[in-house]
């Protein structure tokens, strides 16, 4: 209950905190430019291509969705197109109200535990989903600093620092994500110590052992679903690749509400990157949904490219990319609710990975060991009978072809 009271509380916090940075970037656009004027301007931009940049947002949410639902798939967790649907409009609904858009892995685990998989899985589940989402980031990051730098220069004359920190933020963290989330000796080492600081802080007072076998059996679950993604290389490609496909769906939002106001000069792919550049800089800020910093980082970019409608550009295409999208998911998240709450499916059991081949080639020998077929089978009854092999070969020999086949054929 308690929990429940604090979450509702938090989010109550959030929501007012982006009401009031709304107000004061509405009074900041309004000051250098009249309310009629505004207006005016926003009645001239085409319909169409709103329409179009709107649908470009919807494709990005529901992008996510068939990431998770793939993932899922590969995993042998049976689930439907529709609830994977359901947990990216939730997950997102809490990355746009919560600082550095850590609300929404924590809800996405929290659905994918309350429709029946394990923690261990969730959590790999997400964690790669999110590694992924900043992958993409970081190779953008990495194309900006090597060929892109005349963009920059051009195009980010005031915000430098920022786009320092911005960089310098997302390489660091994606890197230590990517660390986390595969090498699971390291990550399982700092949760032993994490776990016997706990201990002796006497954070951990009862069962204490039976506390510390179960962490350790959820972290060998852990380890076979990220075994699973590092062998299969190239689901980890397709991935990589609808990934690409969501963020430039997303990034071409704002390509369209340039398009929408007639305007021409700057390519579909300049202005996807310079998107993509508000996002490397406003993603790992502490501020919930990149509101303020996204309408200044906006208004430096594109002050030279959508130049006397800089103002209505900015209001239209942040309407879009995020208040919008604050209530699509916000109607979605009420509809997942009410639909994880009666619609109790379950997806499933993972199967077991190959993440140490050695010890899958010890498991498949002890295997044969203990079940040794039917020529096993046949040298027992010669020794407790009495009988030679090659009598018993004579007498079921034939038998025991057939039987081998069979065998052979169920593996």
């Amino acid at each position: 209950m308690k929990k429940k009271t604090t979450m509702k509380k938090s989010t109550k916090i959030s929501l007012l905190f982006i009401a009031f940075v709304i107000v004061l970037t509405l009074v900041s656009v309004l000051k250098d430019e009249s309310a009629s004027e505004l207006i005016e301007k926003i009645r001239t931009a085409d319909p169409g291509c709103l329409i179009l940049a709107v649908c470009c947002v919807m494709g990005f949410l529901l992008m996510q969705g068939v990431i998770i639902y793939l993932m899922c798939r590969s995993l042998n967790l049976k689930e439907s197109l529709w609830h994977c649907m359901l947990i990216s409009f939730h997950g997102y609904f809490f990355c746009n109200i919560t600082p550095m858009q850590t609300g929404g892995p924590i809800i996405q685990i929290y659905d994918l535990r309350r429709e029946g998989v394990g923690v261990p899985t969730a959590c790999m589940l997400i964690f790669n989903m999110t590694f992924l989402f900043k992958l993409v980031l970081f190779v953008l990051s990495i194309g900006f600093l090597t060929v892109g730098r005349g963009m920059l220069s051009a195009y980010t004359g005031s915000i430098q620092p920022l786009v320092v920190i911005g960089f310098f933020l997302t390489i660091c963290f994606t890197l230590m994500l990517g660390l986390l989330i595969f090498n699971t000796k390291l990550t399982k080492k700092m949760a032993i110590r994490v776990f016997d600081w706990s201990v002796r802080r006497h954070l951990q007072k009862k069962n204490i052992e039976k506390r510390r076998a179960k962490m350790l059996d959820m972290f060998d679950q852990y380890k076979d679903v990220a075994g699973f993604f590092l062998t299969h290389l190239k689901l980890m490609g397709i991935l990589l690749l609808l990934t690409f496909v969501q963020r430039f769906l997303y990034f071409s939002s704002t390509w369209f509400v340039y398009k929408s106001f007639g305007l021409s000069g700057t390519g579909w792919f300049t202005i996807c990157m310079l998107q993509s550049l508000i996002n490397i800089i406003a993603d790992l800020l502490p501020v919930p949904g990149d509101v303020g910093v996204g309408e200044i980082v906006f208004n430096a970019v594109f002050r030279g490219i959508f130049g006397s409608y800089l103002s209505s550009g900015l209001l239209i295409s942040r309407g879009i990319t995020y208040y919008a999208q604050l209530i699509i998911c916000g109607i979605m998240t009420v509809i997942a609710s009410i639909t994880f709450r009666f619609d109790r499916s379950k997806f499933g059991r993972t199967k077991k990975t190959n993440y140490y081949p050695e010890n899958d080639e010890e498991e498949e020998e002890t295997d044969r060991e203990e079940q040794p077929g039917t020529r096993g089978l046949m040298a027992k009854l010669a020794e407790d009978t009495g009988f030679s092999d090659s009598e018993l070969e004579e007498e079921y020999g034939d038998r025991t072809a057939d039987s081998e086949e069979k065998y052979e054929d169920s593996e």
